[in-house]
């Protein structure tokens, strides 16, 4: 979906259980509820994910993935 949209649109991740995945489909970037919490790793799996580091940012993005989903699915959005 992410190459359908016009030169002008922007698409950004708006979960960070799926920042990686959703980097690599073309988003932009995100905005994420964790990166009030771990602000520095979710920065550095935007960096490993757009630099082409793709085992580094898997990995970081499973370790990440239980806070993610505690932030999001089990407290909403807001916390």
């Amino acid at each position: 979906f992410v190459k359908h949209t016009p030169d002008d649109f922007r698409v950004l991740a708006g979960s960070s259980a799926t920042l990686h995945a959703a980097l690599r489909a073309g988003a932009e970037g995100g905005i994420l509820a964790l990166s009030c919490l771990l602000p520095d790793a979710c920065h550095r799996l935007f960096k490993l994910s757009v630099g082409g580091e793709d085992a580094e940012a898997t990995a970081l993005q499973e370790r990440l993935l239980p806070i993610a989903k505690l932030v999001g699915s089990m407290h909403g959005i807001a916390g």
